[in-house]
């Protein structure tokens, strides 16, 4: 038996079938974590007053962490648990619009209610360190700037018409395309072909 299973097992009453459901979930969860740039903290209620568990957490490798220390075995009571309570009950997820402040580090929160079965049975934490919040790259703010302004108005050129045109002759859009996709590769080369002693 796993920790995560031992730690739900001794404080929750989830079933079998739940408990597996969580396990598949923080096992595959660090790709999430990485590409949000976020703590995933895994909260289970275990008691009717409201009180919620952390059984799992998974930082992320591609930003700092929003949390120190470890918050798997915490107890958040319920004036603490707000937005788990209501992911938890409503089925929605809630996105916290200030961020909290936890020894002086600004954090946005999450609460994202996992359902199994059709009811909610957790929540996913999901609490982002807006310390040093990512920007692009240069590199990839230039190649975001040359697909909007230079490919994207062309591909889009056909899309102005009706859709009935577009589903009864869709031979006019992909010549159209190649057309365009020609036209700026004859003037690359052309380009190319110039600076070439």
């Amino acid at each position: 038996m796993s920790a995560l299973s031992n730690l739900l097992a001794s404080n929750t009453s989830l079933t079998a079938a739940e408990t597996e459901h969580l396990q598949q979930l923080v096992a595959e969860w660090q790709l999430l974590s990485d590409m949000s740039f976020a703590d995933l903290l895994l909260w289970v209620p275990i008691s009717p007053d409201g009180t919620f568990l952390c059984a799992a957490q998974c930082r992320p490798t591609t930003g700092p962490t929003a949390y120190l220390y470890d918050r798997v075995g915490e107890k958040l009571p319920e004036d603490r648990a707000g937005a788990l309570h209501v992911a938890m009950t409503e089925s929605r997820i809630l996105r916290e619009s200030d961020p909290d402040w936890e020894d002086g580090v600004p954090i946005r929160r999450e609460a994202i209610p996992i359902v199994f079965d059709s009811h909610t049975i957790a929540v996913l934490g999901r609490d982002s360190n807006l310390t040093s919040v990512r920007s692009p790259s240069p590199r990839s703010d230039s190649l975001l700037r040359t697909s909007f302004s230079d490919v994207t108005p062309k591909f889009l050129l056909s899309s102005s018409s009706s859709g009935v045109r577009m589903a009864s002759s869709p031979s006019v859009e992909i010549p159209s395309r190649v057309m365009h996709l020609r036209a700026r590769t004859e003037r690359f080369r052309s380009r190319t072909a110039s600076t070439v002693p």
